[in-house]
């Protein structure tokens, strides 16, 4: 099983060859400078990238468009705390029946590939699918927003930031410790507990974490984790 399938909430996709496009993608991991001495308005996004340039495109169309989305992932946790080397891009969409044409509609066009009927079994399904901007080769990945209770929750408490020049909808630091965890337990990954140790460093609510860390199964990890961050 992988991990949409280990997964009970949403996942994210990792790899960079197109299983869907035959496209391999070859492109600069992202350095991005530490950020966890700085408070919320002198943070800083990575320079510019081909990465960031993907991403402003694609937050400015999905504004132009009306669709609600939020940075999740690697470029979420830059925004946050020390950021790693990333190649990542992910995105949470509000994606449904009545928003399939217009998500087609602001990116079926030359600059992206596109499959249309991903987009559609996405909405039926809300399983991932992505996008690639063929100006800069770089892939990203959409994540349609589940309607479960947390994860309604969740989008609701998304922030408006500004990410360096760029204006967007990001998830608040402790739904990204709760998405990290959830990663982290699907895959058994140390790479994803890494990056909570470092989210729990920075300021948070506490108490929503730990409500949600029980609801959600997550108590023990959190637990854990909060102790070796200390």
């Amino acid at each position: 099983a992988n991990q949409f399938d280990q997964n009970p909430f949403y996942t994210r996709t990792t790899s960079h060859t197109s299983r869907s496009y035959g496209i391999r993608m070859s492109v600069p991991v992202v350095s991005i400078t530490d950020n966890r001495s700085m408070n919320a308005s002198q943070k800083s996004p990575p320079a510019q990238t081909l990465e960031l340039a993907a991403l402003t495109d694609v937050c400015q169309r999905l504004d132009a468009a009306g669709i609600d989305y939020m940075l999740t992932g690697s470029f979420a946790m830059a925004y946050y705390a020390r950021p790693r080397m990333t190649r990542d891009l992910d995105l949470v969409i509000r994606l449904d029946a009545k928003s399939v044409d217009l998500f087609v509609g602001a990116f079926n066009d030359t600059a992206y590939h596109l499959e249309v009927d991903a987009v559609v079994e996405s909405a039926k399904t809300l399983r991932p699918f992505n996008l690639i901007h063929f100006g800069s080769m770089v892939k990203i990945d959409l994540i349609p927003r589940k309607n479960d209770e947390y994860r309604l929750l969740e989008f609701t408490r998304r922030q408006r930031v500004q990410f360096g020049a760029l204006p967007l909808w990001i998830a608040a630091i402790e739904d990204l410790i709760l998405s990290k965890l959830v990663w982290a337990q699907a895959a058994e990954s140390v790479r994803q507990e890494s990056d909570v140790r470092l989210l729990l460093t920075e300021s948070h609510d506490s108490a929503y974490l730990t409500q949600w860390a029980a609801r959600l199964g997550l108590s023990a990890q959190l637990e854990r984790l909060t102790g070796d961050a200390q």
